[in-house]
């Protein structure tokens, strides 16, 4: 499940970036599936996509991050199992294995965002201006 949506095409909504939001998508995940979530943000080990990822956390148990090169943009994945054992992936999902193979652990720390708390915006901006 591939979650790329901003708003003001600065940040990940914030009902996008939820633990109720991360909790449908890994009900609906396939045997094998994963989430990807595209966060822009100056540094993969920020407060912002720590947040995120401390967040998707609640919902499955592996969390990796892939920076994308030349770019502000990194790739969030979450899997019910570790990445390095998904060998038969849902054939969506097999073209990204290569890609899979050099991500790493998403860093920790962060807030839990819900639908009640979630400063997505405030996060988003100050990781791109470098403040957190």
């Amino acid at each position: 499940i591939l979650v790329d949506a901003y708003s003001r095409e600065i940040t990940v909504p914030f009902h996008l970036t939820t633990t109720e939001f991360f909790q449908q998508l890994s009900g609906r995940l396939a045997p094998g599936g994963l989430i990807g979530l595209n966060v822009n943000a100056a540094s993969s080990t920020g407060r912002y996509i720590g947040s995120i990822a401390a967040t998707l956390r609640q919902s499955v148990p592996e969390v990796a991050i892939i920076p994308l090169p030349n770019s502000c943009n990194h790739l969030l994945l979450g899997s019910r199992q570790p990445l390095a054992e998904v060998t038969e992936p849902a054939a969506a999902v097999r073209p990204l294995l290569p890609v899979m193979r050099s991500a790493r652990e998403a860093a920790a720390g962060g807030l839990v965002l819900t639908d009640n708390r979630a400063p997505t915006e405030l996060l988003g901006l100050g990781a791109l201006c470098g403040l957190f």
